[in-house]
């Protein structure tokens, strides 16, 4: 399946992030010192446990369904580029999940 607007995703509906897998990925990329925009891909089975599947450095498939929910990842990478964390938010809200 293609998003019209961009991405190789097959996501189609958004779920929230657990609270303890947040967690995990934070402490993560603490380790790895990374700096920058990421995506972390999890995948979860029918008992509701998540593996762990890979780790891009970059903005991937999933990126224009994130923009449609309100999530303005690529501004927000470039506002904190330019020092300018006031224009960052301090929690994140998305938007109404989209379903296709």
């Amino acid at each position: 399946m293609m998003d019209p607007e961009g991405s190789g995703s097959s996501a189609c509906t958004p779920i929230a992030v657990r609270p303890e897998l947040r967690d995990a990925v934070a402490l993560m990329m603490a380790r790895l010192e990374w700096e920058g925009l990421f995506m972390v891909e999890l995948l979860g089975d029918e008992a509701g446990r998540a593996w762990f599947m890979e780790l891009n450095g970059r903005a991937w498939g999933s990126m224009a369904l994130a923009r449609r929910m309100g999530l303005e990842y690529p501004a927000w990478a470039v506002a904190a580029v330019k020092g300018d964390l006031a224009g960052l938010p301090t929690r994140m809200q998305a938007a109404t999940p989209v379903r296709r």
